[in-house]
């Protein structure tokens, strides 16, 4: 996915958590919308799943089906732990958010369809 990237990136001087984004979060838009600020973020692999677009009130939303033979292509991003408490509004009761190995060894927190907790 391209976007085209609205401001330079913040720095931030404080403990971030990694948060492996597959959807509507890799868009800087988004984020900047969602937490204020953009992270351009570090292709990664999520091994295991693959994305599938799910119904989700008004709209279709992309969501994360277990697949052993397949695997999502998205980003790893840094966020605050108060950014990650406005994605965990953003993402609403819809989706949880648990932590996952990727493919670079990373463990980071993902959101999965709530119906799969």
């Amino acid at each position: 996915m391209l976007f085209h990237v609205p401001t330079p990136p913040v720095i931030i001087d404080e403990p971030t958590h990694p948060l492996f984004v597959y959807g509507t979060l890799q868009n800087p838009l988004t984020q900047i919308t969602v937490f204020g600020r953009y992270d351009a973020g570090i292709p990664d692999i999520l091994f295991g799943y693959r994305r599938e677009l799910t119904s989700l009130g008004r709209g279709m939303y992309p969501s994360l089906q277990p697949d052993q033979d397949d695997f999502v292509t998205g980003l790893r991003i840094a966020v605050t732990p108060q950014e990650l408490d406005l994605i965990d509004d953003y993402e609403t009761s819809a989706y949880h958010r648990t932590e996952l190995t990727l493919r670079s060894g990373h463990q980071c927190w993902v959101y999965m369809q709530a119906s799969q907790a």
